[in-house]
């Protein structure tokens, strides 16, 4: 969960719930038990990217269809091998962009309900 969410979450229970229960401090005692949340920064894409996109490079590096597909685009030619090199990662961010939008209106969804 995200700190919109938990705000949302906390926004929807202050709407219903305006009188405060007492419970002789159970709920202090039961949170100050619970482990502390880990929230990592925004470090962790980035570097989780770049890593990814060295192991590929240093894999594919000396492949022919990679050799050829350079070859043929530095040289102003569109061939299968220099197509395929293009539409691969094209495909591959369009699906994670529409994995990225269909979260965000989940997330969007729960916050409005």
């Amino acid at each position: 969960m995200s700190a919109d969410s938990d705000d949302a979450i906390e926004a929807l229970l202050r709407q219903d719930f305006d009188v405060q229960v007492e419970d002789d401090g159970f709920t202090a005692h039961v949170m100050r038990a619970l482990p502390r949340s880990h929230r990592y920064g925004g470090w962790l894409s980035p570097v989780g990217m770049a890593v990814g996109a060295g192991l590929c490079w240093m894999t594919l590096r000396s492949s022919p269809i990679i050799l050829s597909a350079w070859h043929d685009w530095l040289s102003g030619r569109l061939s299968e091998s220099a197509g395929s090199v293009m539409i691969v990662p094209m495909g591959l961010s369009a699906l994670g962009l529409m994995w990225a939008i269909s979260e965000a209106a989940e997330d969007h969804r729960y916050a409005l309900a």
